[in-house]
């Protein structure tokens, strides 16, 4: 016999089905997008959530009692970890972002230090050095420092 809540108490939260369709990757021998994997994580973590804590298609709520509590035990430890890994993805990628604003505003600063140092053959040489960084951090995907040379050798 299948438990009711009391009236008073609070309905726990449904969760929208998922739609797996909308997140599995084709075989296409191509890796995942970040997004999409976590997208499926979660989806995977919803199904297994409302398997082991079925809503009743009657009244549209669920049970006071879990029907599988390891499996929701194991479910909530999904969901837990992909917030997780988003939320340290995306402070990664705000840390990368701050570090590309840093180096702009070294850039900056060293230009204007170049362009007031009258010494043409010590900014070459910077410039130089410079240049061949840049080139090595590009080749590996890096943004690079931009120290607007040309305004510089002018």
């Amino acid at each position: 016999m299948r438990e009711q809540q009391p009236a008073d108490m609070p309905l726990p939260p449904t969760f929208p089905a998922p739609v797996v369709s909308a997140v599995v990757p084709v075989a296409s021998g191509e890796p995942m997008a970040f997004d999409a994997r976590l997208a499926l994580l979660d989806a995977v973590a919803i199904a297994m959530l409302d398997t082991a804590w079925p809503t009743d298609p009657e009244t549209g709520s669920r049970a006071t009692r879990v029907k599988n509590p390891m499996m929701a035990k194991a479910a909530a430890a999904i969901l837990r970890d992909s917030s997780a890994l988003w939320a340290r993805h995306h402070e990664s990628e705000r840390n990368a972002e701050r570090f590309c604003e840093q180096l702009d505003e070294l850039g900056d600063a060293l230009g204007s230090i170049l362009r007031d140092a009258g010494d043409k053959a010590l900014t070459g040489r910077i410039i130089s050095a410079f240049r061949r960084l840049n080139e090595r951090w590009r080749e590996l995907g890096a943004k690079g420092i931009n120290i607007a040379a040309e305004e510089v050798e002018k």
